[in-house]
């Protein structure tokens, strides 16, 4: 899945730069660093740890902490600097597991993050 280059980091307006993302709000995502640090924001951004994105339009985003506030637009995490290296935003597998189930036609995803999502794939 995904793992796309964060170009730029607004932090009047708290938002991420990810041309082309494709996330929806409520996604589930992570933010990772190469040769560097992550851009700095209260709270403070941690690798691996799942964050839900608040799309702004196809090529910015904001983070929240979890999906409910994210599709409430609350929680958004308050970014302070732009970081250093390389940031990406990563989502899908292997990075994050789902965590609702979807309609027939969208996305898989899982209610209980890992038992029924290891079982779908374990199908698959």
């Amino acid at each position: 899945m995904p793992a796309i280059t964060i170009t730029a980091v607004n932090t009047g307006t708290d938002t991420l730069t990810v041309t082309a993302h494709g996330l929806l709000t409520g996604d589930r995502c992570r933010v990772r660093n190469v040769g560097g640090a992550l851009p700095a924001a209260t709270p403070t951004l941690v690798a691996a740890t799942d964050m839900f994105a608040v799309r702004v339009d196809a090529d910015n985003i904001k983070l929240s902490d979890t999906n409910a506030h994210a599709l409430a637009g609350t929680n958004i995490v308050n970014l302070t600097g732009s970081g250093t290296g390389t940031n990406t935003v990563e989502y899908g597998l292997p990075y994050s597991n789902p965590t609702v189930l979807a309609a027939i036609g969208g996305q898989i995803k899982s209610a209980n993050d890992l038992a029924a999502w290891n079982a779908l794939v374990a199908m698959y």
